[in-house]
């Protein structure tokens, strides 16, 4: 069982843009990557994912960063499959020299297009991904592009 496990195991990076959706007033966009590492059992896939977003607000000068470790799943038979993610994020906030940094909880769930090539396969997708420290919460629209690669 374990030998299947390291057998079908997939390695992937993925990047993409994100707009503030809800909680972030003073937010223009940004960019996201991330490097997954999945298995495709069966229908399931499953993985865990490091990703990073840099937003930029509206004053030059104010940045967002998360960066996070998800635990991903999705159905990997389906040509649309619906997607749904959680984990944990280290945010850092700065206006200039002055920075804020805490720890969140992330989620994330939405839908993507599976196209397979032999071992490779490249996956659009379409998120809400949120983030809260149970005392306030925001999210983003994120679109992203993925390819994986199935060792």
């Amino acid at each position: 069982m374990i030998l299947f496990i390291l057998i079908s195991i997939s390695l992937g990076i993925e990047g993409g843009y994100s707009l503030p959706a809800s909680g972030f007033r003073n937010i223009d966009g940004g960019v996201s990557w991330a490097v997954n590492l999945k298995n495709v059992d069966g229908i399931i896939a499953y993985g865990i994912n490091l990703n990073t977003v840099f937003n930029t607000g509206k004053n030059p000068g104010y940045t967002l960063n998360k960066t996070g470790l998800k635990f991903l799943l999705y159905h990997s038979r389906w040509r649309i499959s619906p997607v749904l993610e959680s984990g944990f994020s280290y945010i850092k906030r700065s206006l200039h020299n002055h920075k804020e940094v805490g720890y969140g909880f992330q989620y994330g769930i939405g839908f993507l297009i599976n196209f397979n090539f032999e071992s490779i396969r490249i996956i659009p997708g379409f998120y809400y991904e949120g983030v809260t420290d149970f005392k306030a919460q925001g999210g983003f629209i994120q679109f992203r592009l993925g390819i994986d690669y199935e060792i």
